[in-house]
């Protein structure tokens, strides 16, 4: 009989038992949910969401609304000076404006991502380690809301008046008071789904580096005053062509310029002058020089523009004075250039010293450039002397009245199509308190040349950021 009763009893409890046993293990899942937080919803399937969904006593369009499984759904912002919005939850990727894609960077619909820039290299704000809750979902401001130095009106303004053109290159361009960069147009871009996009469409060249061309000769005047030398007092006489002490090779030039100083060989582009001043130098001395200024001698390093990776500025410098060498400072040869150095070496002049460096990320801190703060005399009588070449040379009446410093330059290149002239441009603007550097990459391919020059490209720029 007592077994009987025990029997009873232990089936009366049994449901019981497994009721508590149903709990527990519900409890177990509730705890490794909010452990876990959105990587386990993501892991789940729909069967244990309902689950989980019905024992918190949440409804399925509550419980919806709150969970972020997608986590490309929970990323940051990030938008222009102007407001316009670039990159989040409500940006449509597919229809990002090729005038920036190639900034921010393009993530596919299969999270690949096409381009490296903004978006990957501020990843750790853009999508922070949040502190999920199914019941309350993301906390807000959780992610960052980023808002890029660009205007969007002087971005889309360069991207499409080169566009329409057929120009292919780059226009990098900044504030060298405040820092703030102001376009980093590059062309060809293109959308995320476009089928067709040329070469060089998901790149923004103003992150990568450059043959300089005659622009290099800036560097060099400043390497001649570094070394005590005044250009406007060296004069050497230019017959067309001149035979280095070191090797024995020609340095050819442009024209034949007769008898000139440092300003009439910067205005001219005087091959033959710069050769000649060059062999002056102590080629030790200019290499720490070079390196002092940020330059990589004999080397490719990375910079950086805050958190992105960009191209140096490379020089390649031997022991003595051969062609190599001279040439690499006249701007040819292995010399790279980053237009982002240039146009800090050009708003260096038009500071006098002391021009911030460029940053790209609003509500950053403005930093000086050390090397113009440790020498504001160098970039005094640099800027001098090029406004003076400038204005005794140039044809000004073609270039902005907001331009008083420009210096132009030519590189050959060989590509796919056959050999190619870029043109390149440095200047300042100081009514705009504006620097900037432009790379024309197809000015001439083969016996086609393009009929733009880079006066025009720097005149629109001047006309869209007097808008503002």
């Amino acid at each position: 009989m007592k077994l009987k009763q025990k029997a009873r009893t232990a089936a009366h409890r049994l449901p019981a038992v497994l009721a508590l046993l149903l709990a527990a293990l519900t409890t177990v899942g509730v705890v490794r949910v909010y452990a876990l937080g959105g990587q386990a919803l993501a892991s789940m399937t729909v069967a244990e969401r309902r689950a989980i969904s019905t024992t918190v006593d949440i409804t399925a369009q509550d419980y919806n609304a709150n969970t972020r499984p997608d986590r490309y759904s929970v990323y940051g912002s990030i938008s222009t000076s102007d407001g316009v919005a670039l990159f989040g939850p409500t940006v449509d990727q597919s229809g990002l404006s090729p005038a920036f894609a190639s900034l921010i960077g393009l993530v596919g619909e299969d999270n690949s991502a096409r381009t490296r820039y903004v978006a990957a290299n501020y990843l750790d704000q853009l999508l922070p380690d949040i502190d999920y809750s199914p019941l309350t979902g993301i906390p807000a401001g959780a992610a960052a809301e980023l808002t890029l130095t660009i205007s969007s009106a002087v971005q889309e303004g360069v991207y499409a008046w080169l566009t329409e053109r057929g120009v292919q290159g780059c226009v990098f361009a900044y504030d060298y008071v405040g820092g703030d960069i102001l376009c980093m147009a590059s062309t060809p871009g293109a959308h995320w789904r476009d089928t067709a996009a040329l070469e060089g469409s998901y790149l923004n060249k103003n992150l990568y580096n450059t043959t300089p061309g005659s622009t290099m000769k800036l560097v060099t005047l400043l390497l001649l005053l570094q070394q005590g030398f005044d250009p406007a007092e060296l004069t050497f006489s230019c017959q067309g062509s001149y035979t280095l002490r070191a090797d024995g090779e020609a340095v050819r030039c442009t024209g034949t310029h007769g008898t000139l100083n440092g300003v009439n060989a910067l205005g001219r582009s005087c091959n033959c002058w710069f050769a000649q001043a060059i062999e002056q130098l102590d080629p030790a001395q200019a290499a720490a020089d070079l390196k002092e200024m940020g330059c990589q001698v004999n080397g490719n390093e990375l910079s950086t523009l805050g958190a992105i990776p960009r191209s140096s500025t490379c020089v390649t410098l031997g022991t003595a004075w051969d062609f190599d060498s001279v040439w690499s400072l006249i701007g040819q040869g292995a010399t790279l250039v980053s237009p982002i150095d240039m146009a800090v070496l050009a708003g260096q002049c038009a500071a006098g010293g002391g021009a911030a460096l460029p940053r790209l990320l609003a509500g950053q801190e403005t930093e000086l450039s050390r090397f113009g703060q440790s020498h504001p005399e160098l970039f005094q009588r640099l800027g001098a002397l090029w406004r003076q070449a400038y204005g005794d040379c140039y044809p000004v009446e073609d270039y902005s009245g907001a331009i008083i410093a420009a210096k132009t330059g030519t590189a050959d290149e060989l590509g796919a199509d056959g050999e190619r002239t870029q043109k390149l441009l440095c200047g300042c603007s100081e009514e705009l308190h504006t620097a900037f550097y432009i790379v024309i990459e197809n000015a001439q391919i083969g016996e086609t040349d393009l009929e733009v020059t880079t006066a025009e490209v720097a005149n629109r720029l001047m006309e869209l950021l007097s808008a503002l």
